[in-house]
């Protein structure tokens, strides 16, 4: 009993919230959380589906307790660093066009995700994605290196999906 007070006191601390105010108000919004209420662990591992295109988010901090998201817009915005969606594991739809990602990578553990919008960023290497079981890939105007192209692209369609690359 005491060891499950500890951990339940452990996962409440570990929420420090969002480095982003503009991803926590889109968030507060979503949930009708008003500014001055606590937001919770368990607040965002309650949503499902968040729209926040346009907004102006430079960090997702913070953002990985929304584990049960399964669509996710975040387009047209400035973010750089995907590193906190890595955890967000039932994805099923995720727009980030317009931001200035380059690194992929966190993106690999989304085993869910069907279909992604990476159009106009700043990625090269499409190797973290050729393993997930997309249906529909939006990649043009991209620094997509000659592998990527001639290789992750070709992979990634021999999956099933349909990819638009501009190349």
């Amino acid at each position: 009993m005491e060891e499950r007070e500890e951990e339940a006191e452990v996962e409440v601390r570990l929420f420090t919230g969002f480095t982003d105010p503009n991803l926590e108000n889109a968030v507060r919004t979503a949930l009708g959380l008003p500014q001055g209420t606590t937001l919770t662990a368990a607040d965002l591992a309650s949503l499902t589906s968040l729209s926040a295109g346009g907004i102006n988010i430079r960090s997702l901090e913070g953002f990985g307790y929304a584990t049960a998201l399964h669509t996710l817009h975040l387009h047209e915005n400035q973010i750089s660093d995907v590193g906190p969606l890595a955890s967000l594991t039932n994805l099923e739809r995720l727009w980030l066009y317009e931001n200035q990602i380059s690194d992929v990578g966190p993106l690999a553990s989304l085993t869910n995700l069907e279909r992604l919008w990476l159009e106009d960023n700043n990625v090269a290497d499409l190797s973290p994605l050729v393993g997930l079981p997309l249906t529909w890939l939006q990649v043009e105007n991209n620094l997509l290196s000659t592998a990527s192209i001639n290789t992750h692209i070709p992979a990634i369609r021999a999956n099933g999906a349909a990819v638009d690359c501009g190349c």
